[in-house]
């Protein structure tokens, strides 16, 4: 209703001084807003005012068809498909739909050449195939009727020999083969033909040819029976759909709001459904599917998908990070053997702040669960770091073979802090040679970790001068100048960051002290407005496509860190100091913050 509301305001702006807007596009949308809510006189309107513009005159006019034939007026129909067909003739839906269009009307023949022609073009059209089935039983004609039956069942996955012990296809093989047919029966469903939706939906719900076990089958086949008035077969076939697997039960069709709200009323305390609604509402209307959600937990339901949706809907839409990190809990309780839940979960306790102790021994105590998961692994990999020992993260890193799939490089950060900080140890105990094999150990990118050199340069600057300084307290002055110049030039971000102050360090070991002061001073304004912008956030988000994004506390803390490192340059080291434990108190896990204010209480900095 909301969408209708507000297409119905632009068609009102867009026709103030005009009788119509300048496309179809509000009429159609307008059109498919009303029809969801069941208004299908008032979407037939607007369909029509949408058949004028050239773009949606096709669209347009397999919608009215669909619902010329939902009142059984299929002459009409058969008219507004063949108005569809002269924009778009290529369309293989609207060609179908007039074979069963035909087909309704008794002219069976034509229905069986329509279908035919669709499926010389496309030979994997199973809708085609499912009427010209219809057409030619519909006609007497068994022999061909029984060739194009088999067909239908030869789509049956079984027929294509597929390896059922493949991981992880072999747990979505259902869901796989579910598709096509769930595809056919929404567009019978759409135009109302619901026998011919819950026949093809039986090629895989009946014992006789084996059941299939994607639940929304028989969600989808328990409607199309409760529309067909058979109120028993509707509610055996909900009460099976709840009982299935639920893995890989991922509904995305928006027909299937429907289809689940009407099996919750004939049954409410259907768990599942409750479940697989909130899953489909989640991207659209979130507040609603978290309603879905706790309904379905409170009937008991302990499935873990359920607790970690909830967790990423607590922090993404209520900013709720203790309920988030409590539901994700209760999601690892429910699966000690899905290492994502725990790659999530330290997710959640790194914003609320929980100790890295803490998140290392749960990670630890799992470290065989875990080891299969790069994100989960890069984790344990990244605390051992966090708690200075470097020894071991590197042991990991050295020895195991990450994936890198796309977005995700961060093992690599991992993997230089972890030698840059054992190099600062070393160089604390006055092992030169150890502390520079680190440091150059720093600017490799090791094959088995799948990150290549980025075009910026990456932390070449960092490096560069931390193993100067390496090599001035060994004595070799020349070679400390000569690596200076290099993270005075090196490729890197222009964007503000912690390489400003490295630069601007190693500026001022060249004696280019304005320029020095330049970026220092540039890094102490960037952190203050980093903090600003971070405090007016209004929400928390993880989980974004390309790793987790982070907390307005996180990214404060980071705006403090750059304050600190702009008034270390500045050698003005008790506001650095301040800096370094503010970006600690609102993020104690930040790593280089720790260090930084670890050096400072080691050089006796007040």
């Amino acid at each position: 209703k909301t969408a209708a509301d507000h297409f119905q305001t632009a068609i009102a702006r867009t026709t103030k001084n005009y009788t119509s807007p300048r496309d179809g596009e509000p009429h159609y949308y307008l059109g498919l807003a009303l029809r969801q809510q069941g208004l299908h006189e008032a979407a037939y309107d607007a369909f029509y005012k949408a058949t004028w513009s050239h773009a949606t005159h096709a669209a347009a006019y397999y919608q009215l068809a669909q619902l010329d034939c939902l009142r059984d007026d299929f002459t009409t129909a058969l008219d507004h498909l063949d108005r569809s067909l002269a924009t778009n003739a290529w369309s293989t839906n609207a060609s179908v739909l007039r074979a069963a269009v035909l087909r309704q009307l008794g002219r069976f023949a034509e229905a069986e050449q329509l279908a035919a022609v669709v499926l010389a073009e496309e030979p994997l059209d199973l809708w085609a195939q499912h009427e010209l089935y219809l057409a030619r039983a519909g006609r007497g004609a068994q022999r061909g009727a029984s060739a194009a039956w088999d067909a239908l069942l030869a789509r049956r996955l079984g027929h294509f020999g597929p390896q059922t012990d493949a991981k992880p296809w072999h747990q979505a093989l259902p869901w796989l083969e579910a598709q096509p047919f769930l595809e056919v029966a929404t567009d019978y469903s759409g135009a109302g033909l619901w026998q011919e939706a819950a026949d093809v939906l039986s090629i895989l719900t009946d014992a006789e040819h084996g059941r299939n076990t994607y639940p929304l089958l028989y969600y989808c086949l328990g409607y199309f029976l409760e529309q067909l008035g058979d109120a028993q077969g509707a509610a055996l076939n909900y009460r099976r759909a709840s009982q299935m697997p639920r893995e890989y039960g991922f509904p995305f069709r928006l027909e299937t709001i429907d289809v689940l709200r009407s099996a919750l009323e004939l049954n409410p305390r259907d768990a599942s459904a409750h479940y697989y609604l909130g899953n489909l509402l989640f991207d659209l209307q979130p507040e609603q599917a978290i309603d879905a959600w706790e309904r379905a937990r409170a009937l008991g339901d302990r499935h873990p998908t359920l607790h970690r949706n909830l967790a990423l809907a607590y922090v993404q839409v209520e900013n709720d990070l203790p309920g988030a990190i409590a539901s994700m809990e209760q999601a690892v309780a429910g699966d000690v053997t899905d290492p994502r839940l725990f790659y999530e979960l330290d997710l959640l306790y790194e914003a609320g702040g929980v100790a890295a102790e803490q998140r290392l021994a749960l990670l630890q105590e799992n470290h065989e669960t875990i080891l299969s998961h790069n994100d989960a692994f890069s984790r344990e990999i990244m605390l051992l770091t966090q708690m200075g020992r470097y020894d071991e993260a590197i042991e990991f890193m050295n020895t195991h073979h990450f994936r890198r799939w796309e977005g995700l490089g961060n093992i690599h950060t991992t993997y230089v802090d972890a030698h840059l900080l054992r190099a600062r140890q070393h160089l604390e105990a006055g092992h030169y040679s150890d502390a520079i094999r680190d440091y150059q150990a720093a600017l490799e990118y090791p094959a088995n970790l799948e990150v290549a050199e980025p075009h910026g340069g990456g932390r070449e600057c960092q490096v560069y001068y931390l193993l100067g300084e390496a090599y001035e307290a060994a004595g070799d002055a020349e070679t400390a100048r000569e690596l200076y110049g290099r993270a005075a030039t090196a490729r890197r971000s222009p964007a503000h960051s912690a390489l400003d102050y490295y630069q601007g360090a190693a500026y001022q070991k060249l004696s280019q002290d304005a320029l020095a002061q330049e970026l220092f001073a540039g890094l102490i304004s960037y952190g203050a407005e980093r903090v600003r912008s971070a405090g007016a956030g209004p929400s928390l988000e993880f989980f974004a496509k390309f790793g987790s994004r982070r907390s307005p506390s996180e990214q404060m803390a980071d705006g403090y860190y750059l304050q600190g490192l702009g008034y270390l340059g500045h050698a003005e080291r008790v506001q650095a100091r301040e800096m370094f434990v503010e970006a600690l108190s609102l993020n104690p896990n930040h790593l280089w913050a720790r260090a930084e204010l670890d050096q400072l209480r080691q050089a006796g900095a007040p």
